[in-house]
């Protein structure tokens, strides 16, 4: 499997335990890997201990899915049929998981073609434990893009990441319209990835709340089968608890947009 990590950057310096510390987890087990930094400043030099990383900066905030595409282009133009799409702050504390993971990847594709997209299974810092098991597998509807091993092939074919959702939902769009070709997603489930969820508010929830009206327009049977209807009631009700008077600012934004139609980075 030729395979290459791609990270995507945001003020990295400010990520828990190093963004860096995270990458050095996993970058050695690779020929190259490939950083997309949507910062605003060049944050090249926190990259020298690491002699295999390529290093794009985009010194503006492109967006997840626009970053995600750069990184893909880059990669399929260097001969690279797979990318692993990793997260700042995502890592693996035990190397063996992630060469199974790799390892048991390739065998499902080799095993039926239509097997384009894997995702390890996925664990908090207060969960680190491993687990001696038979591999396992099942497929899914959706799966996150941290972690997620795809075919890069099948990304060109469904016509890349959907930029116009720049943050928020850009995971579970694109595994829609891999599976409206035909394409398998699958969780292999004894391996294992640690990821930290941060909490949302301000301008995030802006995307929070656009991006879920836009999968209710595309793709009605998501906001039925994972009850975002309640999940965004859920927001509000908690802001306006709260008070969080900018945060609900920026739901009512998105709102407002998601029925006009706007889309792309806030303006």
């Amino acid at each position: 499997m030729k395979i290459v990590p791609i990270i995507i950057w945001y003020n990295p310096q400010k990520i828990t335990g190093g963004a860096v510390n995270n990458i050095k987890t996993y970058s050695k087990y690779f020929k190259s890997i490939i950083v997309i930094d949507n910062s605003k400043c060049n944050n090249e030099y926190l990259l020298k201990m690491i002699d295999n990383a390529l290093y794009y900066p985009n010194y503006e905030n492109f967006g997840i899915a626009k970053a995600l595409n750069i990184g893909c282009q880059k990669a399929f133009d260097e001969g690279y049929e797979w990318v692993l799409t990793m997260d700042q702050d995502s890592f693996w504390s035990n190397s063996e998981e992630l060469q199974r993971y790799i390892q048991f990847s390739e065998k499902l594709y080799l095993n039926n073609v239509k097997n384009i997209s894997f995702s390890p299974s996925m664990k908090s810092l207060q969960e680190m434990i491993w687990k001696e098991e038979d591999d396992t597998f099942q497929y899914e509807k959706i799966i996150w893009t941290s972690g997620n091993i795809l075919n890069l092939k099948a990304w060109l074919d469904i016509g890349k990441f959907n930029e116009k959702l720049f943050i928020d939902e850009v995971d579970h769009e694109i595994c829609y319209r891999l599976r409206s070709k035909g394409y398998n997603l699958i969780n292999i489930q004894n391996c294992y990835m640690n990821h930290e969820i941060g909490s949302h508010h301000g301008l995030r929830m802006y995307y929070i709340v656009r991006n879920c009206l836009y999968m209710k327009e595309h793709w009605p049977e998501f906001w039925i089968e994972y009850n975002r209807y309640s999940y965004l009631r859920g927001l509000f009700l908690n802001k306006i608890k709260y008070l969080k008077i900018i945060d609900l600012y920026f739901m009512v934004k998105g709102l407002i947009h998601a029925k006009k139609g706007i889309y792309g980075k806030y303006k």
